[in-house]
């Protein structure tokens, strides 16, 4: 019997560990999978970038995805501020961003903007695997932005 709660305790202390070791970039493509998106909107590009902040040992990494889509910029904030807040999200002051923009917070870890890029031609060109006419084809193209933040990042830096 002893073996087997000693068994079952390293089998749950590894278990942690390798959840615990999920890199960033993963941690944040799973949890833009489960964010939300309105129907008839596409994913036409993401990036992933890591960057250091004020010290040494504090690293963010964002991940950045373009969409597009037939709704209104005002539809598309519509739905994110309902889909998000119902999903635990709490919306910030988007201080700092446009007044086109929507910052959301889940937990300490997460950071979330949505910005309207539709007339921004620096900011799609930045995409550099999304074809014009691909760009023409939607009413509105928006930016998803989830920033990551590790238990380090979220003590020390800002």
């Amino acid at each position: 019997m002893v073996r087997k709660v000693r068994a079952f305790i390293a089998t749950a202390l590894l278990l942690v560990f390798l959840v615990a070791c999920q890199s960033a970039e993963q941690r944040l493509q799973g949890t833009s999978e489960k964010l939300p998106i309105p129907s008839d909107t596409a994913v036409l590009a993401s990036e992933t970038e890591e960057w250091q902040g004020s010290e040494d040992a504090c690293f963010f990494t964002t991940l950045t995805q373009l969409y597009g889509t037939n709704l209104s910029y005002e539809e598309v904030k519509d739905f994110y501020t309902a889909e998000l807040t119902d999903n635990e999200w709490v919306q910030e002051s988007s201080s700092g961003l446009s007044e086109m923009s929507l910052a959301f917070r889940h937990g300490g870890d997460y950071a979330l903007a949505i910005s309207d890029v539709t007339s921004n031609e620096y900011i799609v060109k930045q995409f550099k695997s999304v074809k014009d006419d691909q760009l023409k084809s939607y009413l509105t193209l928006y930016t998803v932005t989830l920033n990551y933040a590790d238990w380090i990042a979220q003590r020390f830096c800002r």
